[in-house]
């Protein structure tokens, strides 16, 4: 199963400078991010609910870097914004000083979640993936980055880039132009003569296409 992330707006509530605690949102519900992610209420309830069964809470990370701990969460739920989270960076050891200095100087404005993806649906209507449920193995402190765009417009980039989209970026742009699931998995996996007898997906298909070009 492939490890997922995701960035939101770092929301800090409150930040102890001298005891390194601080306390924000992980994660908000209902915000559409940079790959086309809609978070919804409950997602986190069951991932939660194991890690209390097992007296264990997510890492907390530098940029996602699995060997790179720098603090603790104390505490973590769900509210109605959101995943609300109250961390302690572990001063002394490096990369949470320097985590420490960042936010105090305002550099430091993101936190990110690592997860798995256990159950997930697309909206036609929304033009994104709802998120239902996620087994959450992490949270990082992270630069927040600057990346609002659409699917269609991220595959742009990378084909001018000459990167190849991956699979996920390809299907959620085919899907954000009108392709159903199983026109766009018919796409990646047999090519535009998958789902080439049908007129209005080839102009669907054109479309996206022209905007590639």
């Amino acid at each position: 199963m492939q490890n997922k992330t995701m960035q939101v707006p770092l929301q800090i509530k409150e930040f102890d400078s001298e005891t390194g605690v601080f306390e924000g949102y992980a994660n908000t519900f209902d915000h559409k991010d940079h790959a086309g992610d809609i978070t919804q209420k409950g997602a986190f309830t069951k991932s939660l609910a194991r890690h209390k069964a097992s007296g264990s809470m997510p890492a907390l990370l530098w940029q996602h870097d699995m060997k790179s701990p720098i603090g603790v969460w104390e505490e973590m739920r769900e509210d109605a914004n959101g995943l609300y989270a109250k961390g302690r960076l572990t001063l002394g050891v490096q990369k949470a000083d320097e985590a420490l200095l960042l936010m105090k100087a305002g550099a430091l404005k993101g936190l990110s979640i690592g997860y798995h993806v256990n159950d997930e649906e697309w909206s036609t209507e929304q033009k994104a993936t709802l998120l239902n449920e996620v087994d959450l193995l992490e949270t990082s402190l992270v630069t927040f980055p600057c990346n609002d765009q659409s699917n269609v417009e991220r595959v742009k980039s990378l084909t001018k880039n000459s990167e190849i989209p991956t699979e996920r970026d390809l299907e959620r742009a085919l899907k954000e132009l009108g392709l159903s699931n199983k026109q766009s998995r018919a796409f990646i996996s047999e090519g535009y003569k998958g789902i080439k007898s049908e007129t209005q997906l080839n102009h669907k298909l054109d479309e996206l296409l022209n905007v590639l070009s």
